[in-house]
Formats: C-alpha cells, structure tokens, sequence
C-alpha cells in the first residue's frame, strides 16, 4: 500500500481515532473493504497533516493518492 505524503504536524488521533472510525463507518455504509481500507488511510493522514480537525475535502483530495497492492491470497485452510 502506498500512502499518502504530506507534512506531519499532529498525530494525535490520526492512527486510532480518525482511521479506526473511518473505516468501521465505511464497512457500516456497506463500502467494501477495500474501499473503507483506502477512506480511512486518507482520513488518517488528512488529520495528521492538520493542526487540528482535517476537513472532508482534505480527506478527498488524498484519496487518489493511496493505492493497494494485493499480494496474496490465503483460504480459509491454510493453503494458499
């Protein structure tokens, strides 16, 4: 996964707050993981990038900058 880059002036609430609420609000709006995975990377590093609240618009404009990267697959046996 890549993130996104920009200048850090506040970790506070940025991992646990902002991207843990973030991402259990998207899966609630029926998001996929994926999606609500990538959300909340942006939510996460839009608050750290702001001295205080980010704002929903600070949290789009990073959305294009995350990007996943799938590396494997793993079933439910054990087996890949």
């Amino acid at each position: 996964m890549s993130s996104a880059n920009g200048q850090v002036v506040n970790t506070a609430c940025a991992g646990g707050d902002a991207m843990l609420s973030t991402f259990i609000g998207k899966l609630e709006q029926n998001h996929s993981l994926e999606d609500a995975l990538i959300y909340s990377s942006a939510a996460g590093a839009a608050t750290a990038f702001s001295k205080g609240l980010c704002s929903l618009s600070h949290i789009q404009a990073l959305i294009p900058a995350i990007q996943l990267e799938k590396i494997k697959e793993e079933s439910f046996d054990g087996t890949y």
